[in-house]
């Protein structure tokens, strides 16, 4: 993008509203488009057209209002960060959005040119077939390895049964009935009837924003309710358009944002962001499940903050996160949890970035130290309960912000223990995504990028990030202990390393083969 612009300014003397300035772009940018290694960026591509068909004056200046003025508003002063995404927003207005049409004609031509031919895998592997739903979703046709890479287990294995937490956003558990856990001393009654500290905690239990104890298993949408089959079209469509699909979602969104006012923009956002979380849960615990009558999914929600200028992160939050993390993990002890699903994560960053929305402190300093002080009693507290539950699996998300989770200090993807396995998202041809977080923790990849799963309602939508990845990690985890609940959690992984195969390349990595995996454990458990 920036060549062509500085290209195009210098042949029409910095008039952006010249036909110049737009010939000479065109030219450029279409060159470039050219030159793309399309085995490499297709997905990056396809979401480059999806993002730039959202923006919009009033979107991006409503978005400045939202997220950036509070903080200026509070504290007077702005962090480097911040100032830094203010340059980027005023370059899209000054340079961009004049040829924002040309640039998504262009990417357009440049996807539907690759349809005519499968982008090759990155494993050497005879099962990779031709992506079956990208024709019908109007997709470049993509090489995909793992249908099959795919196994299931049915009630004829000699499978037993295998507790799986789903430590989420909640879970609308009446579209797992037939494998849901349950708590045999309890009852839905408004009590805690078997004395654990839980109310009604049949099949999981359930902390609110502040990290108390609270009721109802899916994520509260509050005053929202009755808009829910409208936010969940939303959310749909905003993933369509970052995959560049044409479906009625995505062109709906599109509509709703071409007439959103910037002072509208704020509240859509949270709307947005809102059911994003509400839906989270239920189709991560569907991926965890898929394929296996053994499993029995626990669901613990969080909560999340969907607004704009979240909570202010305090140093007595933190205390109460710690306090709930060893609580939640002693809950799983007691309730035979063998595997957990971790999706989310606690960033250093972030709290930084949440301190100065609140206005927190006079300088960055102050709100570095202040966010360090945070992050070390969540991290701390988090590390210790996972390390005093040796006998559980915890599976975490690497972390959808394409970095080190060790340098930019990720929890919990960034521990080192050893009943700790993180994952990494790839696409259906087996390429890192572009999100990805990576590094020397990140042991495993499956793929995270367009995985369609259920959500609240029973609607199935397809999702992209490492919280989808980390379920399909669990999905295989919990098909072998079904079938040898002996196994430790150094065990599990062990044989999910074992059975993986290593992509093609300069630094090669791991992804997870199921077939493979659980045909090793079948054949070690025969004696072979």
């Amino acid at each position: 993008m920036d060549r062509p612009l500085v290209a195009a300014l210098k042949a029409a003397g910095g008039d952006t509203g010249s036909p110049v300035f737009k010939q000479v772009f065109r030219r450029e940018f279409t060159a470039g488009v050219k030159r793309l290694p399309r085995d490499i960026v297709q997905n990056e591509v396809e979401q480059m057209k999806g993002v730039l068909e959202m923006f919009s004056e009033s979107m991006l200046l409503g978005l400045v209002s939202a997220q950036f003025a509070p903080a200026v508003e509070k504290s007077g002063s702005i962090s480097r960060d911040l100032a830094l995404q203010l340059i980027n927003v005023q370059n899209f207005l000054t340079f961009t959005l004049p040829v924002k049409e040309d640039v998504i004609v262009i990417l357009g031509d440049w996807i539907e040119a690759g349809r005519a031919g499968a982008d090759p895998p990155v494993v050497d592997d005879s099962s990779v077939v031709a992506d079956p739903s990208a024709a019908a979703a109007g997709r470049p046709a993509t090489a995909d390895i793992w249908p099959g890479r795919a196994m299931s287990l049915t009630q004829a294995d000699p499978g037993r049964p295998v507790v799986v937490a789903i430590w989420d956003t909640g879970v609308e558990v009446y579209l797992f009935e037939d494998i849901l856990f349950t708590n045999p001393g309890e009852r839905f009654d408004g009590r805690d009837t078997d004395g654990n500290g839980y109310v009604d905690d049949i099949h999981g239990i359930a902390y609110d924003l502040n990290w108390q104890k609270t009721g109802g298993l899916l994520y509260p949408l509050g005053e929202s309710e009755s808009r829910t089959n409208e936010l969940i079209g939303l959310v749909k469509g905003y993933f369509d358009l970052q995959s560049a699909l044409d479906s009625p979602e995505a062109a709906d969104v599109k509509g709703a944002l071409s007439r959103l006012a910037s002072e509208d923009v704020g509240s859509y956002l949270e709307d947005l962001m809102r059911c994003a979380i509400y839906v989270h849960g239920t189709h991560v615990a569907g991926l965890a499940a898929e394929g296996n009558p053994f499993v029995r999914i626990l669901a613990t929600r969080l909560e999340p903050d969907y607004r704009n200028v979240p909570a202010l992160p305090t140093v007595q939050t933190a205390r109460r996160a710690a306090a709930a993390f060893d609580d939640i993990i002693a809950y799983y002890k007691n309730s035979n949890v063998r595997i957990v699903n971790m999706s989310w994560g606690i960033v250093l960053k972030e709290i930084e970035r949440q301190l100065e929305k609140n206005g927190y402190g006079s300088n960055a300093g102050q709100r570095a130290a202040e966010a360090r002080k945070i992050f070390d009693i969540m991290s701390g507290g988090l590390h210790a309960a996972i390390e005093n539950a040796p006998g559980i699996l915890f599976v975490a998300a690497a972390g959808n912000s394409d970095a080190d989770v060790a340098f930019e200090e990720f929890c919990p993807s960034s521990f080192d223990l050893p009943n700790l396995l993180a994952a990494g998202a790839v696409d259906r041809a087996g390429r890192e995504t572009s999100f990805t977080c990576f590094g020397e923790r990140i042991r495993i990849y499956s793929n995270g990028f367009e995985v369609k799963g259920i959500v609240p309602g029973g609607r199935q939508l397809a999702f992209s990030g490492t919280s989808m990845a980390a379920p399909q990690v669990v999905n295989l985890a919990a098909k072998l202990l079904a079938l040898e609940p002996s196994l430790t959690p150094t065990e599990i992984i062990e044989l999910i390393e074992a059975g993986a195969t290593k992509s093609k390349g300069a630094k090669p990595f791991l992804l997870i083969h199921p077939r493979k995996t659980v045909e090793m454990l079948k054949k070690r458990m025969a004696g072979d």
